[in-house]
């Protein structure tokens, strides 16, 4: 593992961390963690799937990913369900 994707994993568990303990009404992170493990498990499914499909539709569809694709790598946005 590079530094870059060491770096990477610990900003990702702070930002996991950070909103885990937002309230459920803030977070969708907060949400997902008060639902239990088989949600998050549920959840980080769906989003690996939608990579997986976005990966084989090629380089455009990537590269509108290269943003942070999905709740789990992307800044929270007040969007955000």
């Amino acid at each position: 593992m590079t530094d870059a994707n060491f770096e990477f994993l610990q900003t990702l568990e702070t930002v996991i961390e950070e909103r885990k303990s937002a309230s459920t009404e803030e977070s969708y992170t907060a949400k997902l963690f008060a639902a239990g493990p088989v949600r998050i498990a549920q959840k980080v499914g769906e989003e690996g799937v939608e990579l997986a499909i976005a990966g084989a539709q090629g380089n455009e569809k990537r590269d509108r990913l290269g943003g942070g694709g999905s709740p789990v790598s992307r800044p929270r946005t007040s969007q955000e369900p």
